[in-house]
């Protein structure tokens, strides 16, 4: 069991470089693609893909939309306040990389 839940990041990872990943909570398909531009509207943030993959795969129910995925990871960037050094923010337990954009 632990084996598999330290492979499924790197599957979710593998998965997301340019597809859709379906939600297993709600069957929908969300694209890295679409969580990273409603980041980027939302508070101008750009996450990785291997970041978006990551926290899907973490499989929070609340997180069931591209939306809501965004809004958890501009929720975590924004109070961390994009200090440098120290440990990166995270969303359900996954550290969001990324960076800001104009």
């Amino acid at each position: 069991m632990q084996k598999f839940l330290r492979v499924l990041p790197l599957v979710g990872t593998l998965l997301v470089g340019g597809c859709g990943v379906t939600n297993p909570f709600t069957g929908v398909p969300i694209t890295a693609a679409d969580v990273q531009a409603a980041a980027v509207s939302a508070c101008g943030f750009l996450p990785t893909a291997a970041t978006v993959a990551n926290i899907i795969a973490a499989g929070n129910p609340t997180l069931t939309t591209a939306t809501t995925v965004a809004q958890a990871i501009c929720s975590a960037v924004t109070a961390h306040g994009g200090r440098l050094g120290g440990a990166a923010p995270n969303v359900n337990g996954v550290a969001v990389h990324g960076r800001f954009v104009k």
